[in-house]
């Protein structure tokens, strides 16, 4: 859900430890995107109850949450999906065909990196390209620089995902999260 961005709001925020967990990214000087992960057995809520249900998730919360939870009404657009991800083994490229992205690695977004890795996807790509002569030996070069760290962005994601549907103490999930954007700076 897009909320108005309050003043003195900079970065990516959010609460764990309460019954689910709830954040929100800023996405522009006025927006910022409002994200809730629920555990729950898969289910579809029909549209009109997604409004009721998602105030009813944010009641413990106040501060900005609160006032958020205030501004939900029945006509708040709000995007509900399950959380899913899986697992494609490499190579990511046959012939002159690469998969990069979510088609080759897609995540769960508790680490908030899946656009990020794709963006370096691209990158990593077009930097062998330029350093190599043949599609095969591109490929290649580009899957040993890159696909340990794609990985490595899943992986977290997914244990960090893990951990949340275990209840798991907020210091637990944080150190993962710590860890992996300590790595996520290191030059690739």
């Amino acid at each position: 859900m897009f909320v108005p961005r309050p003043p003195g709001v900079e970065s990516r925020h959010y609460f764990l430890g309460g019954p689910v967990k709830v954040g929100w990214t800023p996405v522009s000087a006025t927006q910022m995107y409002l994200f809730v992960v629920e555990r729950t057995e898969r289910r579809v809520r029909p549209p009109e109850e997604l409004p009721g249900a998602l105030a009813d998730l944010l009641k413990p919360y106040g501060g900005h949450v609160a006032a958020f939870r205030e501004s939900i009404g029945p006509d708040t657009e709000i995007a509900y999906r399950p959380l899913e991800s899986f697992d494609l083994p490499g190579p990511w490229h046959r012939g002159r065909v690469i998969l990069i992205g979510d088609a080759a690695h897609p995540t769960t977004p508790q680490l908030a990196s899946g656009a990020g890795i794709a963006v370096e996807d691209a990158l990593v790509l077009a930097e062998e390209l330029a350093r190599h002569r043949t599609v095969r030996e591109t490929f290649g070069a580009y899957s040993a620089r890159h696909e340990q760290r794609c990985r490595f962005v899943v992986d977290s994601s997914i244990e960090i995902g893990r951990l949340e549907q275990q209840q798991a103490p907020p210091a637990a999930q944080t150190a993962v999260v710590e860890r992996a954007l300590a790595r996520l700076v290191e030059p690739i």
